[in-house]
């Protein structure tokens, strides 16, 4: 299923696109997990610096999906949202990260926010509401807020 995604090409298959955000997601906790780590034994901050760059990158390549995902029309629009239940886990991983990530001095503060952007957007149109953990859209909203004003790195 995975096949195109794999060679470099894109997919609009609804099943692949959910596929690939979840294994974004796995990526995701694994580098968020190696920064932790990198932190609390107080490794050399390149390494901090790399698990950052390869959490920011799988979060990219979730929002890049996500932005097949919002150009479906039809059926295919119709079956990704029958996969709703399987996006919640990625997308409020994926914005979890990034308020994170913008906490942090990577220098990725504009990357992160314009992907959290997106998250954000794509939750209030795609996702049930109810399934995400309460307020955490509203702090998104509220984190961005406060980078746009230039409170955060």
């Amino acid at each position: 299923m995975l096949g195109p995604y794999l060679n470099g090409q894109s997919s609009d298959d609804p099943n692949c696109l959910t596929l690939r955000m979840n294994l974004d997601t796995v990526e995701i906790n694994l580098h968020k997990t190696a920064l932790l780590q990198t932190e609390m034994d107080q490794l050399p901050a390149t390494l901090a610096v790399e698990a950052s760059s390869k959490c920011t990158a799988s979060i990219v390549d979730m929002v890049a999906a996500l932005k097949i995902a919002e150009g479906m029309n039809g059926t295919k629009r119709d079956q990704l949202e029958q996969l709703n239940c399987f996006l919640v886990w990625p997308i409020s991983t994926a914005i979890e990260s990034c308020l994170n990530l913008l906490d942090r001095s990577f220098n990725t503060g504009d990357a992160n926010a314009n992907c959290l952007r997106v998250f954000t957007s794509v939750s209030k149109t795609l996702l049930d509401s109810k399934n995400l953990a309460p307020g955490l859209l509203e702090k998104a909203d509220a984190r961005l807020a406060e980078f746009e004003r230039g409170g955060l790195n």
